[in-house]
């Protein structure tokens, strides 16, 4: 039996399953990255903070990574997920990424002026910037009701936020020498880039920006 996406109820369960176990294999990435840490987590104070601040600065990348693609690919994901899921879990992906990414600079705040002083100055800024940023665009889509149509030219910023968060953790980042790191920020800047282009492609979604309403 077909239903009105044009796919039968074992596709739609066959693809649903993979994509929750993309979805999973994007969350667990951040953890395999920094198990040879977990080893030394409780050697001092200082180095359980600096393991747990590794640790939360990728997995708000993964939650802010999966949200700008369900944002992205939105009218193909609708024909497996149910638009109020997809809705629900951008919203929750959003507020959890900021909250690691706040996370992440609670946690290297001992430590700021040290790493200010070793690093790349331009991209250790990036990150102060790309929290004050991410504050805006997910606030904002909260209140879309109260910014009108602004707020969608707003949620753009995602974009390049994204990219720059992208080059301030594989420049600066204290795992920035490893392939996989490498690996998986480079998949998600493709995969991002290809969603932003695939959005930019729909008339329909240009038009939103003249409306009200969840894009």
């Amino acid at each position: 039996m077909v239903d009105g996406s044009g796919l039968s109820a074992n596709k739609r369960k066959t693809l649903s399953a993979l994509g929750w176990l993309v979805l999973l294999a994007v969350l667990a990435a951040p953890f395999g990255i920094t198990a040879h840490h977990f080893a030394t987590i409780f050697d001092s104070p200082d180095q359980t903070l600096l393991v747990l601040a590794r640790l939360s600065s990728l997995i708000a990348m993964s939650f802010i990574f999966l949200e700008i693609v369900i944002g992205s690919f939105r009218p193909l994901l609708v024909k497996v997920y149910s638009p109020a899921t997809l809705q629900r879990i951008h919203v929750t992906f959003g507020i959890a990424g900021l909250a690691f990414v706040l996370s992440h600079f609670i946690l290297l705040i001992p430590e700021l002026a040290g790493h200010y002083a070793e690093s790349n100055k331009v991209l250790f800024l990036v990150g102060p910037v790309a929290l004050v940023l991410l504050v805006l665009t997910v606030t904002t889509a909260l209140l879309s009701r109260r910014f009108k149509g602004s707020w969608r030219l707003l949620h753009l910023i995602n974009y390049p936020v994204f990219v720059l968060a992208v080059a301030h953790g594989i420049v600066i980042g204290e795992d920035r020498s490893m392939l996989a790191l490498r690996l998986l920020f480079g998949g998600f800047v493709v995969v991002v880039l290809i969603g932003l282009a695939y959005r930019a492609s729909r008339p329909e979604w240009r038009a939103l920006f003249k409306k009200r309403g969840p894009a």
